[in-house]
């Protein structure tokens, strides 16, 4: 089954059909505009049964992002780079700085899979 118009593939991130039960680490996704033109809701689309469904809570995944894994990798990389600078191994330190967002990607991977709650969508888009 192709995707419909305008749903994008994004690898590495945790996908569950609540209408058939399909699994995948990668979801086809788009955005609309709800219907109180004041917000956007995320739509993805089930490559199993070919159904729409909406996260439960779209807000908590931006929120863990941004106040919990934020802060932790921004101090980890501040201080992996001033201690680069400091003792004069500048590639010493970004290859550790390239693993501390490797890990943050993972680490997001993981919250998603835990945070990410799928319902059913209801209306018949696309």
């Amino acid at each position: 089954m192709n995707a419909p118009h305008g749903f994008r593939k994004s690898w590495f991130d945790w996908f569950a059909c609540p209408n058939c039960g399909y699994r995948s680490v990668f979801s086809y996704w788009t955005a609309r505009i709800g219907s109180d033109r004041k917000s956007i809701k995320m739509l993805f689309w089930c490559r199993s049964c070919g159904r729409i469904c909406t996260l439960k809570r779209q807000w908590l995944m931006p929120v863990l992002a941004l106040c919990v894994v934020g802060p932790i990798s921004f101090v980890l990389v501040y201080w992996l780079l001033v201690d680069g600078l400091m003792n004069i191994n500048i590639l010493w330190a970004l290859f550790w700085i390239a693993c501390v967002l490797v890990g943050v990607y993972a680490v997001l991977f993981l919250i998603g899979r835990f945070a990410k709650e799928y319902i059913a969508a209801t209306h018949n888009e696309p």
